[in-house]
């Protein structure tokens, strides 16, 4: 569910659209009062939708960008998704036979950090199959 519409300056809308993952504080225009941290929104370059994004009321990274399509749906099929694309990158550009960790998500602001530290494990990468499961539920 979305909470609100943030406008996003010209420059930044086009950053986004490029693939800039973040809008900060500074490129948002209008009214953020009454929009909770972690909620969903939608950002507007004039009328056109630039991103879906996840709000954030206190950082100076204000909107962290999700997705660009505002048909998909945010629940817990995306965050499964988006995991398993995560855990599926880097099966290809990690050399497992180099290391022993890896990460299969990374959040600046501790929301979510799967870590996975044991190459003699059966299954290497339970720990992001697992959280992908419990975001799957909400």
């Amino acid at each position: 569910m979305v909470h609100g519409e943030l406008s996003v300056a010209s420059d930044a809308a086009r950053a986004v659209r490029a693939g800039y993952p973040i809008v900060y504080r500074p490129q948002i225009g209008g009214r953020t009062r009454g929009i909770p941290s972690g909620a969903f929104v939608d950002l507007l370059d004039g009328r056109n939708l630039v991103a879906r994004g996840l709000y954030d009321d206190t950082g100076p990274a204000a909107v962290r960008i999700l997705t660009r399509d505002r048909k998909e749906p945010l629940d817990g099929t995306f965050w499964r998704q988006s995991i398993e694309r995560a855990v599926d990158l880097r099966r290809t550009l990690v050399n497992l036979n180099h290391t022993d960790a890896w990460r299969a998500v990374v959040s600046e602001a501790a929301a979510v950090v799967v870590e996975e530290a044991k190459p003699q494990d059966s299954k290497f990468f339970a720990v992001a199959e697992k959280a992908a499961a419990l975001l799957a539920r909400q």
